[in-house]
């Protein structure tokens, strides 16, 4: 009796054995798999609404004998951080509208405009949707600066004990910050010379920004180089 008891424990049945170990490397594949094919949770995740930005929609111009008509659309950031992302904007008499915005500063507006057919009822009504992301990016200078305004926000003359490079690039990072892509032009002058009432033909800038949505760049002297915000 005892000995059939060994007998029958020494007798392990092959189909098991092998069974069991088939098991466990489907189940390592599969978990291979799962995590090649496994989607980034980051790159799934729906855009985040975001809320104190303001869209005006108007229509500059709509002709119908050239079949064209100009869509304009005024948004002002009015929160207190900086605002990067899509505003999509739906109207029942033109197609859907995405415009893309990089580092609407704070208090700050940004115009676009399309050119669309000819629109046959521009008084219906307009909705958007705001998404992206707020961001802190105010930003102070170490640098001592006057600054005087030229163009509504857009161009400015600064005036500074020294026009290097390294303080010119701490200034620039201020204004930055406060007037994102607004900002189209800076003129850098030293103490010698009277800002207030320049004289173009006369008085040059020793250092100049120059900015786009797709570049930035500041000059001084005979050197040329990208500003990174």
């Amino acid at each position: 009796m005892v000995q059939e008891e060994k007998e029958n424990k020494k007798k392990v049945p092959k189909g098991c054995a092998f069974g069991c170990l088939g098991l466990i490397v489907l189940l390592l594949i599969l978990g291979i798999v799962g995590m090649l094919t496994s989607k980034d949770p980051d790159k799934t995740a729906k855009p985040k609404k975001v809320k104190g930005i303001e869209v005006n929609l108007g229509i500059e111009s709509n002709s119908k004998s050239l079949d064209e008509a100009i869509v304009v659309a005024e948004i002002k950031n009015t929160t207190d951080k900086t605002y990067s992302g899509t505003i999509a904007i739906q109207h029942p008499s033109f197609k859907y509208w995405e415009i893309k915005i990089d580092n609407l500063a704070p208090g700050k507006s940004e115009r676009k405009q399309i050119k669309e057919k000819y629109i046959e009822h521009p008084e219906d009504q307009y909705t958007y949707d705001v998404t992206g992301k707020l961001e802190e990016k105010n930003y102070k200078s170490k640098v001592h600066y006057t600054l005087y305004n030229r163009d509504n926000d857009r161009s400015y003359d600064v005036q500074m004990k020294q026009v290097i490079k390294e303080n010119v690039v701490e200034v620039m990072k201020e204004l930055y910050s406060i007037h994102g892509n607004n900002l189209v032009n800076v003129n850098f002058y030293d103490e010698s010379v009277d800002v207030e009432n320049l004289e173009p033909n006369k008085h040059h800038p020793l250092a100049s920004y120059y900015g786009t949505k797709s570049e930035k760049t500041i000059s001084i002297g005979n050197e040329s180089f990208n500003f990174e915000p």
